[in-house]
């Protein structure tokens, strides 16, 4: 059973941009969660039991959890087979 994507982010980062963007480029949909991080809703306990470090953007897929824009951006590009991310160092 898949749980979906999750995605929790702030529209006003860079981060937040780069993940909407590879979100849109290989068609996928996640529900995002806007946290207001003016309001310190990253340092919420409910969010500290997503992430323990209170950073965005965290992604859930099922059981994984990933905390790093980047570390997100391979995954999604890796488990999409994108070619936005190269396969291989050739």
């Amino acid at each position: 059973m898949s749980l979906g994507l999750k995605l929790y982010s702030n529209p006003l980062t860079a981060n937040d941009i780069k993940m909407r963007l590879i979100l849109k480029a290989i068609s996928i949909e996640a529900e995002v969660i806007n946290l207001q991080l003016h309001k310190g809703e990253q340092r919420s306990p409910e969010f500290l039991k997503v992430n323990p470090a209170g950073k965005i953007p965290v992604l859930i897929d099922g059981v994984n959890t990933l905390t790093e824009s980047n570390a997100i951006l391979h995954y999604l590009t890796n488990k999409y087979k994108s070619t936005l991310w190269p396969s291989d160092n050739q």
